[in-house]
C-alpha cells in the first residue's frame, strides 16, 4: 500500500510542476505580445512622422 501512495504523490507533484510551466509559458507569450505590440505602435507613429513631412 505504501508503494502505490508514494506513487500517487509523486504524480501529484507532476501535475503541479507541469501547470507552474504552463502558467510560465502563457506569461512568457504575453510578454512577446506586448513587446510587439509597442515595436508596431513605434513603427506606426515612426511611418507617420515620414508622411507628415
Amino acid at each position: 500500500m505504501e508503494v502505490e501512495e508514494e506513487e500517487e504523490e509523486e504524480e501529484r507533484k507532476k501535475g503541479i510542476e507541469e501547470e507552474e510551466e504552463e502558467e510560465e509559458e502563457q506569461t512568457m507569450e504575453v510578454e512577446v505580445e506586448e513587446e510587439g505590440f509597442v515595436l508596431q505602435l513605434h513603427y506606426w507613429t515612426k511611418r507617420n512622422d515620414e508622411e507628415e513631412r
